[in-house]
């Protein structure tokens, strides 16, 4: 038996059969059936109960002519999803047809962005894990091991006292330029403890302070290597910026090499 639309319409239309029901009195396969529905136009029903997605059709998304592909992507504007669920097909061999056909475009579907963050959500978020004290407005949020306080910007997690300086500054740290406390509160984010400072400022307060022992203070040790790995400057140069011996850089370049420093 040929497989017009004319018949096509009588059995699946009017008469409400399946694909099973049809392939079963016009000897075709479900398949066949199906490829021949979407060439004359024929819309189909919802999945019932008893269509069920046999191997056949799902492996039908290798035999799918590129003009159907097209009309029903472009000129009937069908989602990915739609097509797969009419075919009964994988959903990446579909896209990568359409890729291969060079009409693939995204949607809008998937994962929806965040709206920006307003300025004043963001001082209300910032503000929202501070307890503030007499003197020190100390950080109730995450926080490093080192006592700073930590506040997600985007995907980057930051240190919430740099964060406190730029919020209440109206501006921008400099590039190779500390935030540092007045109050050696590594917790606190009150602006008014707040001071800028180079890595070189960072070690001679430490050393007035009576903080300094032989050892840098972790942001400082943090900076040193990240400057290292920048390849920049020349070891006299980074001695000098950070106010240490040249051995001690010599140390922390070995350290960044993946060598134990002595």
């Amino acid at each position: 038996m040929e497989l017009s639309k004319e018949i096509l319409d009588e059995y699946y239309t009017k008469e409400n059969k399946t694909l099973v029901e049809i392939a079963k009195e016009t000897g075709w396969s479900p398949s066949t059936i199906l490829i021949k529905m979407v060439k004359f136009g024929i819309p189909r029903r919802r999945w019932g109960g008893d269509r069920s997605r046999r191997q056949g059709i799902v492996e039908l998304v290798q035999q799918i002519d590129e003009s159907i592909l097209r009309r029903l992507y472009i000129s009937e504007r069908r989602s990915v999803h739609e097509i797969v669920k009419l075919f009964g097909a994988n959903r990446t061999k579909i896209t990568c047809q359409l890729k291969e056909l060079g009409v693939y475009e995204s949607r809008g579907g998937g994962r929806r962005k965040r709206p920006p963050e307003t300025p004043q959500s963001f001082e209300n978020r910032f503000l929202a894990k501070v307890e503030k004290t007499e003197s020190c407005w100390i950080w109730v949020g995450s926080k490093t091991y080192g006592g700073y306080g930590l506040l997600m910007c985007g995907d980057k997690s930051k240190l919430a006292h740099r964060l406190s300086w730029e919020l209440h500054s109206h501006k921008m740290i400099p590039t190779n330029m500390l935030v540092l406390h007045s109050c050696d509160n590594p917790s606190c984010v009150n602006p008014q403890h707040l001071f800028l400072g180079t890595p070189k400022d960072n070690i001679q307060d430490a050393i007035q302070k009576g903080r300094y022992r032989n050892k840098l203070p972790k942001e400082t040790r943090e900076n040193i290597l990240s400057v290292i790995k920048s390849g920049t400057y020349s070891r006299d140069k980074l001695a000098e910026m950070f106010g240490v011996n040249q051995s001690t850089i010599s140390n922390y370049i070995r350290r960044s090499d993946g060598q134990k420093a002595v």
